[in-house]
């Protein structure tokens, strides 16, 4: 019992959640449960770790949805609870109850300082698409590439009808948006670099870029269009077989993203009648042309990429990013796939799970078109 009572539920899962540990969630609520006396799962601590046996169901996201929107209304202060019922509610498709419930991931315990530091600069946290048209728009970064690639969508949008705005975003994709965005203004500082007033004096609002994201999908009960973004300096490879920008790994992010790593070896049986070119940065080349060496940030990988083919991989950011140059995307998992890629943001978007039966067929099928090109 005491045991139990050391275990901050929500902070776990986040941890768990970010390695796509979804078998580790189950453990970890199951030991909890067993160490809640039954008389005792009625208080607030019992109620969140019952519904976490939601998670045992996680590929039955249905059900999940069901356990989770029933802890809602047993606890409706329990805004971590909501956040994770936002994000099963995108899995099963449902655009506006998923973005409106997945606003509340700042009240998770790992967000809050964050969301605390963005409502504290003075001037008015938007929770409104209408509220920022003409108005001066400070937006604040997210927490992974593929997110902000993602997310991003919608600053394109948010240019046509603010008088302002200014995007924080990682130094990697400064260049990329300043290229992409023409219109908004892109820093890499970060929010504690900011001079004291200076949001307050030069910025009449601030969002953070994944709720400016989810205020559009509110407002338009719509995703925001695809852009389409460019490179601005193309590097085209020659090749007579098919040209596929390869991604084995999400990189150097450490054991957090082992999960998602897949076997390079899945594909070699393939390079007799298809060129591969890595992409992989901060880990080996384990597959075709090694194309790190000219990556140093993703403008590179943009116009590397430029001269594709089509692109596979299991890495979100860089799924993102072929995806919004309009590349065919092969986005290969083994047993989950991330919300972002089942919610019909990129027509484009293929998925390929390793457990397939039929993979190497499918993987044929989805090169076939380019083998036709080629020849």
């Amino acid at each position: 019992m005491n045991q139990a009572q050391t275990v901050h539920v929500p902070t776990e899962v986040l941890k768990l959640e970010a390695k796509g540990d979804y078998s580790g969630i189950v453990k970890m609520y199951r030991m909890v449960q067993e160490q809640v006396p039954k008389t005792e799962r009625m208080d607030h601590k019992a109620i969140c770790f019952n519904i976490g046996s939601a998670y045992s169901k996680m590929l039955d996201y249905v059900n999940a949805e069901k356990l989770y929107t029933e802890a809602a209304e047993l606890d409706p202060e329990d805004l971590y609870m909501k956040y994770m019922l936002g994000i099963i509610q995108l899995h099963n498709g449902k655009l506006i109850e998923g973005f409106h419930n997945y606003g509340y991931r700042w009240h998770s315990a790992e967000m809050q300082d964050y969301g605390y530091a963005l409502r504290g600069k003075s001037v008015q946290y938007v929770d409104s698409w209408n509220y920022m048209r003409d108005k001066r728009v400070f937006v604040s970064g997210e927490q992974g590439l593929g997110d902000e690639l993602m997310f991003s969508r919608a600053i394109v949008e948010l240019i046509k009808v603010a008088k302002d705005v200014v995007k924080l975003s990682p130094e990697s994709l400064v260049e990329f948006f300043h290229h992409n965005c023409v219109g908004a203004n892109f820093s890499n500082k970060k929010l504690s670099e900011m001079p004291p007033g200076f949001i307050a004096g030069n910025y009449d609002c601030i969002v953070s870029v994944g709720d400016l994201f989810r205020c559009y999908v509110l407002e338009h009960g719509a995703l925001p269009p695809v852009p389409l973004y460019t490179a601005s300096n193309p590097a085209h490879t020659s090749s007579r077989k098919p040209k596929i920008g390869f991604v084995y790994s999400p990189g150097t992010m450490g054991d957090s993203n082992k999960e998602r790593t897949i076997n390079p070896r899945l594909f070699r049986q393939f390079e007799r009648d298809c060129s591969f070119y890595s992409f992989q940065v901060g880990a080996p080349a384990m597959l075709g042309e090694d194309m790190s060496p000219a990556i140093q940030s993703f403008m590179d990988t943009a116009d590397l990429l430029d001269g594709m083919d089509c692109a596979v991989t299991c890495d979100t950011a860089f799924a993102h990013l072929a995806l919004n140059m309009d590349k065919p995307t092969l986005v290969i998992y083994d047993k989950y796939v991330d919300w972002r890629f089942k919610i019909g943001l990129y027509p484009k978007a293929q998925l390929l799970s390793t457990n397939d039966w039929a993979f190497d067929q499918k993987f044929e099928n989805f090169v076939k078109p380019f083998q036709k090109a080629a020849q």
